[in-house]
């Protein structure tokens, strides 16, 4: 029986944290025994972790995690850091695995006699994403490539774009591959017809989802509503999520006069049932790897509008499975009007949302995870 090690940051209400539940739910552990080291203590899934699974919590107060990892990415700092989670994992490990590649990955070695075959699972989109563009230069940079990247034994993606963006800024290695996250669509369709939601029928309701951030781009969203509420469409917007930057858009919604148009509904743990039940999904994001959100409701047969960025790019592949567009306002609010006021183009695009899902064969994906352990 082959031994892992999975590394968290946290168990928050992320799209990566929901992909992680989703595979530790379909793996065999009549041949694999599965660990779970989560840094700090936060997060709304602990409760969906498979009891199979041992879980190892470094930090009871999120803060030391915080400043420990801010100490070890500034001034390359850890002996306290590696002494700790030395102290708390005692056992050898076939496998481990970082889960959301970042600083965290180092954790991989601070226990480096301790774990075989070293992973790393890159959810993130390096060079488009502002946040990670700005820390990746210079010194940091070199030091990632030489103490990192280069030590990995495998580098995993969940998406062609998020390998392309790697390998812009930290050069190619052999041992990359691209494996796409596993959506449990059985699940969400259970929890899709779990509660009842009524919304006008006689309004087009489109609803977005994913945290309160700036990467989501729920700005030009909002800009793109108040070109919206120029037209003769009647429609409401709601957005499924939390964030620091709910303040911020509360107050645009108000500056713009949204306050009929748009609804921030907040983080929900079964958001289902409002996606369902809603006519077109939007996301207007600036940089994803692969998003969680925008598959699922795909799987939930909704007809879905993004703009061009890594991620979205690769699933709805040139309009072809989606209405695709720059990220200037004008133009996602016509691309919106356009699917909202075409029912024959909704429909199209619907069935090739079912279309698509079948990229995500659940069995298939599977059995690349069990190839990449066992190997």
């Amino acid at each position: 029986m082959k031994s892992i090690l999975f590394i968290m940051p946290s168990l928050t209400g992320g799209g990566a944290e929901r992909v992680l539940i989703n595979l530790l739910r379909k793996i065999d552990y009549e041949k694999y025994q599965v660990d779970l080291l989560v840094i700090k203590k936060e997060g709304i899934y602990w409760d969906e972790v498979p009891q199979e699974v041992h879980i190892y919590i470094l930090f009871n107060q999120p803060f030391l995690g915080n400043l420990l990892n801010k100490i070890h990415v500034k001034y390359n700092h850890h002996t306290l850091y590696k002494f700790l989670v030395n102290r708390l994992i005692k056992t050898r490990y076939d496998v481990g695995i970082s889960f959301t590649d970042s600083s965290y990955t180092d954790v991989l070695f601070f226990l480096d006699r301790k774990i075989k075959k070293k992973i790393s699972w890159i959810h993130a989109s390096y060079k488009s994403y502002s946040n990670y563009s700005k820390i990746l230069v210079g010194k940091y940079r070199e030091r990632v490539i030489r103490e990192r990247c280069s030590k990995l034994d495998e580098i995993v993606f969940v998406s062609h774009d998020a390998k392309n963006e790697y390998v812009d800024v930290f050069g190619n290695y052999k041992n990359m591959k691209v494996i796409y996250n596993i959506i449990d669509f059985e699940s969400v369709l259970q929890k899709s017809v779990s509660e009842s939601i009524n919304y006008d029928n006689d309004i087009t309701n489109f609803v977005a989802m994913g945290s309160l951030l700036p990467v989501k781009g729920y700005k030009e969203l909002l800009l793109a509503a108040k070109c919206l509420n120029e037209t003769d469409l009647s429609f409401k917007i709601r957005i499924l999520g939390e964030g620091p930057q709910r303040k911020e858009l509360e107050d645009l919604i108000c500056q713009l006069n949204l306050t009929n148009q748009v609804e921030l509904l907040g983080f929900n743990k079964n958001p289902y049932p409002y996606i369902k039940n809603s006519d077109i999904f939007v996301m207007t994001s600036v940089s994803e790897a692969l998003p969680t959100a925008l598959i699922e409701a795909m799987c939930l047969g909704l007809p879905v509008i993004t703009t061009d960025c890594s991620g979205c790019r690769e699933i709805v592949d040139n309009n072809k499975y989606g209405l695709i567009s720059n990220r200037n306002p004008k133009e996602i609010a016509k691309n919106m009007y356009n699917m909202a006021i075409d029912k024959k183009l909704r429909d199209s695009y619907a069935v090739l949302s079912q279309e698509r899902i079948k990229l995500f064969d659940e069995e298939i994906i599977l059995n690349q995870f069990y190839e990449l352990i066992d190997e």
